[in-house]
């Protein structure tokens, strides 16, 4: 697979995204904040817990990306 410039964000929706701040998605765009832009990135979230079960996926995610 070839990369295109930007973002292609994979969890329960598929997102192409030109710019950060674009992203629905509040930890991906949180922490892609952080990257400085250059190159492109792919990530994909994967979770068998529904969200808002209250068992620490969430944080899990965001230190795994980070």
């Amino acid at each position: 697979m070839r990369f295109t410039a930007g973002y292609l964000l994979k969890y329960s929706a598929l997102e192409r995204c030109d710019h950060v701040e674009q992203s629905r998605h509040p930890i991906f765009r949180e922490v892609l904040a952080r990257h400085n832009g250059q190159g492109s990135i792919d990530l994909a979230g994967f979770a068998d817990a529904p969200a808002g079960a209250a068992l620490g996926s969430s944080g899990s995610l965001t230190v795994g990306l980070l």
